[in-house]
């Protein structure tokens, strides 16, 4: 391996935080609830850029949150699965689900998918679901081997481009309602995948952050301004009251004239 291998999702993937179609987003609520009770396959296509391996990390995220256990692979360019010993797999093919992004990085050979699906076959043998994600490119006979070992029902989640209507909600989530009437058209553009709609979205929300902050520390500033004000003005009060039985002293010595001083 190029890389440490990757036994848990990254903690900050979220179904919140990712842009899905809200009828995908309500069938995979709907899935999470039931925890894919019934399937053995679920698989994730994307073209690049809109999410798949987001989706994977979250979808592990929400099963680990109700307390699934789950183990979890992913693999970059010019990773092995040859180069997984004993001791990455051991007791990983028990685990009720089993999670591979971006499977086809170790796909290049046939000794490579055969070691994979030998994994696989195990996952299977313990009834464990396996929820991989794929390219939209990625060959039907890959696809075939990679499900060939599961003989349950399977799911496929295929993730695309938000549309025009889509990416305008998520903005004006993001962004207040003058900035995103400013924003250029073409970012809403049907064709943009999502990573480059929020990539361009960034700089926005960056500047609105700091003008957020800056307006803050203006409020900070005002608020602290009052409180020295509401200060010097409880010690005038308490002046006054100290110098009230005083007054009224030289007030029954007729001294009215030293009493109209105070």
């Amino acid at each position: 391996m190029n890389h440490l291998i990757v036994t848990h999702p990254r903690v900050e993937k979220q179904l919140s935080t990712i842009l899905l179609e809200p009828e995908l987003l309500g069938e995979l609520k709907h899935q999470l609830n039931c925890q894919f009770e019934g399937l053995s396959i679920v698989r994730v296509e994307s073209d690049p850029g809109n999410g798949s391996s987001h989706l994977l990390h979250a979808i592990a995220n929400q099963l680990r949150h109700v307390g699934s256990s789950t183990a979890f692979f992913q693999f970059k360019e010019g990773d092995s699965f040859i180069n997984l010993t004993s001791y990455h797999l051991n007791n990983l093919h028990n685990a009720p689900f089993v999670f591979m992004d971006n499977i086809h990085h170790i796909l290049a050979t046939a000794y490579e998918r055969d070691e994979l699906l030998n994994f696989l076959q195990l996952v299977a043998d313990n009834n464990g679901t396996f929820i991989y994600s794929c390219t939209t490119e990625e060959s039907l006979d890959n696809r075939l081997r990679i499900e060939k070992p599961f003989s349950g029902p399977s799911l496929a989640l295929y993730l695309k481009a938000l549309n025009r209507e889509d990416k305008l909600k998520w903005a004006t989530k993001l962004l207040d309602e003058k900035t995103v009437e400013e924003l250029d058209q073409a970012l809403f553009d049907d064709s943009l995948s999502n990573a480059n709609f929020l990539t361009s979205l960034a700089p926005y929300i960056e500047q609105q952050a700091t003008e957020f902050g800056n307006n803050y520390a203006l409020l900070r500033q005002q608020e602290e301004a009052l409180y020295q004000l509401e200060i010097r003005m409880l010690r005038t009060q308490l002046a006054i009251l100290e110098l009230e039985p005083k007054k009224n002293e030289i007030i029954r010595d007729q001294q009215y004239e030293k009493a109209a001083d105070i």
